[in-house]
Formats: C-alpha cells, structure tokens, sequence
C-alpha cells in the first residue's frame, strides 16, 4: 500500500511540475477548441449541449452563453427540459421540441453524432473538429475556425 501511495504521490508531483496549479481539460474528451472559438468570436448566445458538457461550457462562456443543461439538471432544470435536451441529443422523435418551445441560437454537438439539426435546413455548421461541431440558425452567428489545442490549458 505505501507503495502505491508513493507512485500516486510522485506522479502527481509530475503532473504539478507540467500543468502548475492550472486547470487542463483533454481536448479528446471535451469541446476545448469549439469553446475557445465562441469565446473568440463573442458570442452570446442560449446553446444546447450535452449533459456532459454543459458545466464545461458554462465556466468558460459564462454569463455570455446560457446552457440548456449542465449537471445541475437534477435541482435546477424543470423535468420537462431535462426530457427535450436528452431527446435533442438522441434524435427522439420530440428532438425538435427543445429548439421549438426554448429561446435556442445555437448546438453545439459532438462530431459524429446523429443530431437531426444537422440535416434541418434553417440551421447552418458554423464550426467543427474532431471533437464538436457548432450549428446556429442560418446567417446569424460566425465562428472562426483555428487549429485545436494540443492541450486545453486555460489561465
């Protein structure tokens, strides 16, 4: 046991030596270049994402970026929107419901996904990587695209 205390102690050492007391997000498992793109371009928007995204989403683009659900779905968000995010990003058959009945600019989905917003026609892919894609409603948001972070470092 005091072994494997010592790796856990010196990699963590490791670690703080390489990052210092700075928060990194792995840009393979999170929207680190689709959210430094929004924050480039200044956009203020209400954006859909992922359960599993929207706190990250929120620290970074806050109070400028509203999110339709973060983890705090449970004690803050009506059952209702709870029900239309998840059948948004599972292509329910009321998928359309959360960008019908809510105040809704843009999506911000991961690449590869099976969103039906990708195949609406008033809704354009204003950016995409290998991990996010953003879509907004046609003609109304425009997001630079620059190449991903080798690392998603934030100050």
């Amino acid at each position: 046991l005091a072994g494997v205390v010592m790796v856990q102690l010196a990699l963590t050492g490791l670690r703080w030596q390489r990052d210092g007391l700075q928060i990194v997000y792995d840009p393979a498992e999170y929207p680190v270049a689709a959210v430094q793109a929004l924050r480039r371009a200044g956009v203020h928007a209400n954006l859909l994402v992922p359960l599993d995204w929207g706190e990250y989403v929120l620290w970074f683009l806050a109070p400028d970026v509203k999110v339709s659900l973060d983890g705090r779905f449970a004690t803050v968000f009506p059952d209702q929107v709870v029900i239309d995010n998840f059948g948004f990003f599972t292509g329910a058959v009321s998928w359309q419901r959360l960008i019908d009945d809510y105040p809704t600019d843009a999506a911000l989905v991961p690449t590869g996904s099976l969103s039906p917003i990708l195949r609406q026609t008033n809704w354009e892919r204003v950016y995409g990587d290998n991990i996010a894609e953003v879509y907004a409603r046609t003609g109304t948001m425009h997001v630079t695209q620059e190449p991903a972070p080798s690392r998603g470092l934030f100050p």
